[in-house]
This record gives C-alpha cells, sequence and structure tokens, in this order.
C-alpha cells in the first residue's frame, strides 16, 4: 500500500467497545437461560477491548446485565473504572443528566418502559444501591444526548430503503403502507426515538409506527397482526440505528450481538469486506486452534485471571497493534498470537471441548475504504476470530473518527501520503454522507 494515504485513526480500541450484546432486545440480554452465556461474551468483550461502553439504559433495563451483577461475584468485581465505562444518555426535562436510580424511577413511573423478563426487584427501589454502587465504581461519561434523538429520527428516515425493511413488507406488499406510516407519524412526532418502532418499549399515550399502518383506510391486518409478524424485525432494525447513533456521539466502535446480524450495514456501512476497495488491500486468514475458548471457561473466569490475561505481553502487544498504524504482517502476528495464548491459557482450566482441537481461523483485512461516489474517507481494519462457535469480535472503522482524521490532515496536524488525492474534497464528501458528523466533531 506504498501508494495509499495512510491515515493514523484516532484510537478507537482506547475509548473502549459499545458493548451492544447489552442492549435489551437481543437474546442474550434478556433471555435468563443464557445468563452464563452473556457472561462470557462479556468477559470475552473485554479481552479484546482495553474497556467496554455500556449505556445507562443497558443497565437500568438489562435483566441480564442486572442479574448478573445481583448474582455473579467476578462480575461485580468487573463493573470497576478499569474495565467499564458508563454512558449516561437520559436527562431529565431541565437537561441534567439522570442518575441511575432515577431513571430507573422514571421507567417505573412511565407504565410500560420496562422490559418484561426484567424481575420486579430490579424494577423498584428495592436494589437501587446497586445502581449506586455501580455508577460510583466505573468511568462515567456524558455525550451530547440532545443530538442522540434528531440523529436517530435522520437515520430512522433514511433506513426507508434499507433492503431488509423493504423486503420485508414487500413480501406482502406493505412496503408501501409502512412509508406512508412512517410519514403520517413524523408529522405528530417530528423527533423520533425507539419508542415510535419497538413494541415492547413505549410510553403511555405514545403512538408507534403499528398504530399508524392499522388506522390506514387500506390496511386489512389489526394492529396485533402487524406486531405478531413485524414487530421483531421493526424493533431490531430500529436497535441497530440506535446503537449507530450512540457509537456516533461516543467515538467508540460497536460490537455487534448475532441478533442484529442482517442489520449491520445500517450500523456501519463499513462493518463488511466490501467496503474495502480491492486496489492496494491486504488480507490474510491464519488457522488456529480455539477449542478451549468456549462459553464455560470464559464465564469461569475470575477478576485476577482476566486481569492477568489482559495484562500479558501477547494482550499487550495485540492491543498496540491495533491501536497504532503497525505494519499488516505485525498486526496479523499479534492477533494470531494473543487468540493462540488465549486458547493455551483457557485449555489449562476444566473444560476441555468434546470435540477435540478445531481449527478455526483468524482472518484481518485493511484498505481504502471508499463513500458511493468513490472518494477515499479512510482506513479500515476488519478483524474476525471464531473461536469454538461461541466467540465473534469484529474491529471495524467509525466514520466519525475517520472524519476527524481527514480534517486533521487538510489542517496539516498529521502527515499523509497523499499524492493524487484530493484532502479537500474527500472531506466534503464525507461530511455531506455524513450531515451530523460536522457538527459532533466539536464533541473532542
Amino acid at each position: 500500500m506504498s501508494n495509499t494515504p495512510r491515515i493514523l485513526l484516532p484510537p478507537a480500541l482506547a475509548n473502549g467497545g459499545y458493548f451492544g450484546l447489552a442492549h435489551r432486545n437481543t437474546v442474550l440480554a434478556h433471555d435468563r437461560r443464557r445468563l452464563n452465556a452473556y457472561i462470557a461474551r462479556f468477559k470475552h468483550a473485554l479481552l479484546f477491548n482495553p474497556k467496554l461502553v455500556i449505556a445507562d439504559h443497558m443497565v437500568v433495563n438489562g435483566p441480564n446485565l442486572r442479574a448478573a451483577y445481583h448474582s455473579d461475584s467476578t462480575f461485580k468485581e468487573l463493573m470497576d473504572s478499569d474495565f467499564i465505562e458508563l454512558a449516561h444518555f437520559e436527562v431529565h426535562k431541565n437537561g441534567n443528566f439522570m442518575s441511575l436510580p432515577e431513571l430507573r424511577d422514571f421507567y417505573q413511573k412511565a407504565g410500560n418502559a420496562f422490559y418484561p423478563s426484567l424481575p420486579r426487584i430490579f424494577q423498584n427501589a428495592a436494589l437501587d444501591s446497586e445502581l449506586e454502587t455501580i455508577q460510583s465504581s466505573v468511568t462515567r461519561r456524558f455525550p451530547p444526548s440532545a443530538r442522540r434523538d434528531p440523529l436517530f429520527t435522520q437515520f430512522a428516515h433514511d433506513a426507508l430503503e434499507n433492503p431488509e425493511l423493504k423486503s420485508l413488507f414487500a413480501k406482502r406488499g406493505l412496503y408501501g403502507a409502512y412509508e406512508t406510516a412512517f410519514r403520517l407519524m413524523i408529522e405528530d412526532y417530528p423527533i423520533l426515538g425507539i419508542i415510535h418502532f419497538d413494541p415492547e418499549h413505549r410510553f403511555v399515550g405514545d403512538k408507534n409506527i403499528f398504530d399508524y399502518m392499522a388506522h390506514l383506510s387500506s390496511m386489512r391486518l389489526t394492529r396485533h397482526e402487524l406486531i405478531r409478524q413485524f414487530g421483531d424485525e421493526v424493533a431490531r432494525a430500529h436497535r441497530a440505528l440506535l446503537i449507530k447513533v450512540e457509537t456516533q456521539l461516543l467515538d467508540v466502535p460497536a460490537i455487534l450481538p448475532v441478533d442484529l446480524i442482517k442489520y449491520r450495514t445500517l450500523v456501519l456501512k463499513t462493518a463488511h469486506t466490501d467496503s474495502v476497495a480491492e486496489t492496494d488491500r491486504e488480507v490474510k486468514r491464519v488457522p488456529v486452534d480455539l477449542s478451549a475458548v468456549g462459553i464455560p471457561a470464559l464465564a469461569s473466569l475470575t477478576t485476577r485471571e482476566m486481569r492477568n490475561l489482559r495484562n500479558s505481553e501477547p494482550a499487550q502487544q495485540y492491543f498496540r497493534t491495533i491501536t497504532e498504524d503497525a505494519p499488516f504482517d505485525s498486526m496479523v502476528e499479534a492477533v494470531h498470537n494473543y487468540a493462540r495464548y488465549l486458547n493455551i491459557t483457557l485449555s489449562r482450566k476444566s473444560f476441555p471441548s468434546a470435540r477435540g482441537p478445531i481449527r478455526s481461523s483468524i482472518g484481518v483485512l485493511r484498505g481504502v475504504v471508499l463513500n458511493e461516489s468513490g472518494h477515499m474517507i479512510g482506513i479500515n481494519t476488519i478483524i474476525d476470530i471464531i473461536a469454538a462457535g461461541v466467540s465473534y469480535f469484529c474491529f471495524g472503522f467509525n466514520p466519525v473518527a475517520a472524519i476527524k482524521a481527514l480534517v486533521s490532515a487538510a489542517e496539516g496536524k498529521i502527515g499523509m501520503n497523499v499524492e493524487g488525492t484530493n484532502i479537500t474534497s474527500d472531506v466534503k464528501a464525507v461530511i455531506e454522507q455524513y450531515p451530523d458528523a460536522e457538527r459532533l466533531m466539536q464533541y473532542e
């Protein structure tokens, strides 16, 4: 990639990974039968990210997060400023941020705001002391939350053209009805939120997209039938959009759950290999045995074991190569060595794989990312690690971070090989593609 503009992106991983698996719509977050798997994935994510970022609503309204904190001593110890950052998004009418107990109280008074599987003991003030301990133990962040709903509204409007959503309704000949209902809804609610698309997350008196669809004169399905047929998918798509908004406001990469796999590009257009230009791309896949990296072994890790793994030389080398502009082969070697080290270490625990060694692989791809107009908008690195069928990690490209890097380059703040590249037009093209990013850039 000798002629490729080399952008040193801000160290996104150093800011933490947004733990999208904790969003309440994901099976992992609300199915109590998967509590152990939730704990395992949480610890796995911490092994590959210096910190995890969780939002206030994930804590207050997350059945498995509350249950894990209440019942698992190691999980409770990991809720620490060394590992976790808490993003406060919810605010009072006067603009002041809500504490976790205040948000819990707000949900309780709002009526149907709690997830149905959230135990009642977590819905009242009985265990507010746990919420207070969480927010006093972690690093707290206060993003520009006033931008969240306007951004969400813009993205929801753009998502009308999403192929997955269009095909969902087109199969029943209802896409026109969905589009009409959306436009009627936005006339009544110029600023939208997740409550307008998630039938299980609404406030008393508010109408959602299914109410508007059901009231169309051409609609033959009832609101209940619409929700039964389309509710889960519409909620997932817009939960993905909420993750997109919050990760942009926080300037962190997203760790996405399997539930949202169809809507990955709603969160990040560049979160797949097709986003990287064919020219000068670097790609390598390395085989590795990951048979020991499974749910039982990961869930059993103690806080001391977690710290030892994260502080090991293979881990530190991995973090350095991810957050620095390291040579490609060095990055591949670091990811491979760290994965092997994890497997060897976890294999010493008493959870051998019944299937024997699993020859899986690690894939690393890096190259220039182009937008729809062919303009360069940054350097993307995508890493995927398959571990015994349960562990998946992807480090992708954050457009806001790239815009900051491009603007810095245009201002001469960082060095670039810009031969044949019009940085000014590239910056303009990116800002046109992500119109809110220019405003977001003021929040360093």
